[in-house]
């Protein structure tokens, strides 16, 4: 045989034959589009919704750099921005925070273009200063200060240095929008710095003064072991950065916001979804080339009985295959980024509810349309592998004399009654193969859908929102709502002349007040028996630490433990759950005796999901002395009196613990009551007001407090059960609207699936359609055939479905349940049953629109045709 090897031959035959198979065309173009549409949504949501998390972060964390290095010499920053490993380095002099600032904490410092850029300094309307008696700042400062927020404006500033008091008549060249409602920079210019360089000398080798020191935001050019870069660099400068004493002294911190480390349940889940879109598009692709080969095989044979080569098959399909491709891509690839940005939103819901200030982020980023097609294009190269293999592999004479049907072993048959159902039942068992992917396509989407209302209706709001605030309502001062400043210092104290407005305004009841100590009480300690030995004491951002057993405890100036200590009414300690109270006494005994001043309650954070606690879970037994110390001396001593578990509203609020981590860190969590506190703390600082309403009184009363919130400029902050449950609400929809989305799309790969397939019987067939007519069958019997064939591929995937998502539900779904805690596992069998039905239905439809479409032709027509 003679191989022929004309390229151009074989295109030309491959062209011809692409605009023959219309159909085939259509429904493998639709089927590439689908694969393609789930990997663009899926890479369009995962990178839209980390790089709005991460920018939402970095606006808040104030720096979009790698890592920042401080209290630098004017030479050593010179010398850091001549270092190969730095890509781009910023310029920061702080000076320190404006004393006439009202409600909003304002950082005077100059920045250089660089440092702008990398810490969200740029003005958005106007200049960065240029003048001396020129500043730029955010809205909220300008606000803060009195100023109506625009160019041009003056403004007076006021700040402390080596205690003297400057003050500058100054005019607002630029303006952005606070990401930050807490802080914002004010910018002063290169020639106020330099006609003012007086004020400003390097004196932190001596007494620690940050106030002319250089500050630096830095990019490396290798993002890998940003650490031991760093450390280099620091020595590299002339710099010390493990000794805080050291009169080189120079600190740098990494920026673990920008450079995030892999999380590996959310990469684990990521790798499942593309396994699914890839499992999924290979059975609809598969299918719809294997049809399509099988029905051109005798076509395939002939070629090869004129001398096309193997290699030439596979290159006919290929660049057919190729073309479809070329066609399926753009159109999914913006189908999907479109879908990807419009579920985003939603699904932002999972992973922001503890940000504020959120921005949706996404940019037409090369590697969603890169990865999108690289998934799709593998997934269609290896679902048309087996197809191609078939066709280059048979012989022209098998070709010639192939015909799909049973491939059994002669076996006695009896004769049986025959029916349209055994004849369906028959054509479907000819490919098993075939029927067995159409069924488990057409089953996906069953099976996801059910799992996914399964999970979503297991959501059990009310265990979530007690798990997390014990009242309606909790107000706090709008740092402590900030996860990452929290409560750690007296500013961040709640304004006590807050609750009796509240008290007047709105109809309270079980009213609870908690103080709590902060950073800025560091000369009030407690010794509680923990051992400090000074190898286990550590310098961390100028506050000393102890590494022990139990984990990270700030110290105090004398080297004893903060912790993290409360002072609380009442109604307070009614609310919590007791582990052990001495004497069994009742709340109101215990808390008379807190009363004394002699006393106090240890108490542990109940994760959320807890149920119980353990006696392991305290550091003291009831009975234990602890001491409290002032500047280094004892000053009482209390007797542990109980032991008891508080959820976040007693802590500190709802889904932030930044504060009382900072604090305290892993030492106890000590009670005492309201007056005793007020006693041991000379500056007591007010950490929570919380309280109930009546049910009917709830939303009208958090509408009016989040009114109050929005007005108060960062002053308050407040959370309650109605958001929190709006919030919870918002996860189901997401997951809702996402798993819909997916189960739909998987819907549609198994419908394109079976449509396909019966398009390709009913025109493969017409042969013998027309034979069975020619010996009696009517035309009511082969379309009551044709139909009873999709009723058994629907039956069999209704049937498969609804054990599958029963045994799904009871296995794995319910371990997933089990591992989440706001959920209470429900098993539900509904929603498989609804898609079956819906199954069953299209089956008995979709067949007979398909064989009035496909079959007009008379008998003895599709008799001679396919002679």
């Amino acid at each position: 045989m003679y191989s022929t090897r004309n390229k151009k031959c074989i295109i030309r035959l491959a062209k011809k034959d692409f605009k023959k198979n219309k159909i085939r065309n259509v429904i493998a173009v639709l089927a590439m589009i689908l694969t393609t549409v789930l990997f663009a949504t899926l890479i369009t949501t995962s990178i839209g919704a980390f790089e709005t998390v991460q920018l939402t972060m970095q606006k808040q964390k104030g720096s979009k750099a790698d890592a920042d290095i401080r209290y630098m010499t004017k030479e050593q920053f010179e010398k850091l921005t001549r270092d190969e490993r730095i890509e781009s380095a910023g310029l920061r002099r702080p000076i320190g925070f404006l004393s006439n600032a009202k409600t909003h904490n304002i950082e005077l410092d100059y920045m250089n273009s660089t440092e702008q850029e990398l810490t969200f300094s740029v003005p958005t309307s106007g200049r960065a200063p240029e003048k001396e008696n020129e500043v730029a700042t955010t809205d909220k400062a300008l606000e803060s200060l009195g100023i109506e927020p625009k160019v041009g404006a003056e403004v007076e500033i006021e700040f402390q240095l080596r205690d003297q008091t400057y003050k500058y008549e100054m005019m607002v060249s630029g303006v952005w929008e606070a990401s930050n409602s807490q802080a914002s920079y004010m910018l002063v210019s290169d020639e106020f710095m330099q006609k003012n360089e007086e004020i400003f000398p390097y004196t932190f080798d001596k007494d620690r003064e940050y106030v002319g020191t250089y500050f630096s935001d830095v990019v490396l050019k290798n993002k890998s072991t940003l650490e031991k870069q760093l450390e280099d660099i620091v020595l590299s400068l002339g710099g010390n950065s493990e000794d805080t004493d050291a009169e080189n002294y120079v600190a740098f911190a990494a920026n673990q916001v920008t450079n995030p480390t892999v999380n590996s349940p959310i990469l684990l889940s990521g790798l499942v979804f593309v396994f699914l879109f890839m499992f999924a598009g290979y059975l609809l692709i598969f299918n719809i080339f294997e049809i399509s080969v099988l029905q051109d095989v005798q076509k395939y044979g002939l070629l090869k009985t004129i001398g096309t080569t193997q290699k030439q098959i596979k290159f006919l399909v290929r660049i057919q295959t190729l073309w479809l491709i070329l066609i399926a891509l753009p159109i999914g690839l913006l189908l999907g980024y479109l879908l990807g940005k419009t579920i985003l939103p939603f699904a932002l819901e999972i992973f922001t509810s503890g940000y504020s200030n959120v921005s949706v982020v996404v940019s037409p980023n090369a590697v969603i349309f890169i990865g999108a097609a690289l998934f799709s294009v593998f997934t269609v190269l290896l679902s048309i592998r087996k197809p191609i293999r078939i066709v280059a592999r048979i012989s022209p004479i098998e070709a010639l004399r192939y015909c799909e049907e049973k491939k059994e072993h002669s076996k006695v048959k009896h004769t049986k009654k025959v029916s349209m159902w055994r004849l369906a039942l028959s054509n479907v068992m000819r490919n098993k193969k075939r029927s067995a992917f159409i069924i488990i396509s057409m089953t996906l989407c069953c099976l996801l859908l059910n799992s996914t209302i399964t999970i979503v209706e297991s959501i059990d709001i009310n265990k979530t929102v007690r798990n997390q605030c014990s009242t309606d309502i909790v107000i706090a001062n709008g740092n402590t709502f900030n996860n990452v400043k929290g409560y750690t210092q007296h500013t961040d104290k709640l304004d006590e002349n807050i609750i009796g407005f509240i008290k007047e305004q709105f109809p309270t009841k079980d009213e609870g007040v908690i103080y709590k100590n902060t950073l800025d009480d560091r000369n009030i300690t407690i010794d509680y028996g923990v051992q400090c030995n000074s190898s286990d004491i550590i310098e961390e951002n100028g506050k000393r630490v102890l590494l022990s057993d139990r984990g990270y405890i700030p110290l105090g100036f004398d080297d004893y433990p903060i912790s993290n200590v409360y002072g609380c009414n009442e109604n307070v300690f009614q609310r919590c759950d007791f582990f052990k109270i001495a004497d069994d006494l009742s709340v109101t005994e215990l808390y008379k005796k807190l009363e004394e001043g002699n006393y106090v309650v240890e108490a542990v954070r109940r994760n959320q999901g807890e149920d119980s606690i353990a006696a392991t879970d305290f550091q003291c037994k009831i009975g234990d002395k602890i001491q409290i110390h002032r500047d280094g001396n004892v000053e009482r001593e209390l007797e542990v009196i109980a032991q008891m578990s508080v959820i976040s509203t007693e802590y500190e609020v709802p889904n932030v613990t930044t504060g009382v981590a900072n604090v305290g860190g892993d030492a106890p969590l000590f009670y005492i009551s309201e007056n005793v506190f007020k006693e041991i703390y000379e500056n007591p600082s007010l950490m929570s007001f919380s309280f109930n309403v009546d049910e009917n009184e709830l939303l009208s009363t958090t509408e009016q407090i989040e009114t109050l919130v929005e007005q108060s400029e960062g002053k308050l902050g407040c959370s309650s059960i109605v958001m929190l449950k709006d919030s919870m609400n918002g996860l189901k929809n997401t997951v809702y609207i996402i798993g819909g989305f997916i189960s739909v799309i998987l819907g549609l790969a198994g419908f394109i699936n079976f449509v396909n397939l019966m398009i390709t019987n009913i025109i493969n067939r017409k042969r013998e359609y027309a034979i069975m007519q020619s010996i009696g069958m009517t035309t009511k019997q082969l379309i009551s055939m044709i139909v009873n064939e999709g009723l058994i591929y629907a039956l069999s995937s209704s049937v498969l479905g609804i054990l599958l998502s029963i045994l799904l539900g009871t296995t794995l779904i319910k371990i997933i349940c089990g591992a989440i805690w706001f959920t209470t596992y429900k098993l539900f069998v509904w929603p498989a049953i609804i898609v079956s039905l819906l199954t069953i239905v299209l089956s008995e439809v979709i067949p007979r629109i398909i064989f009035k479409a496909f079959n007009k032709e008379s008998i003895v027509e599709k008799i001679r045709k396919d002679a």
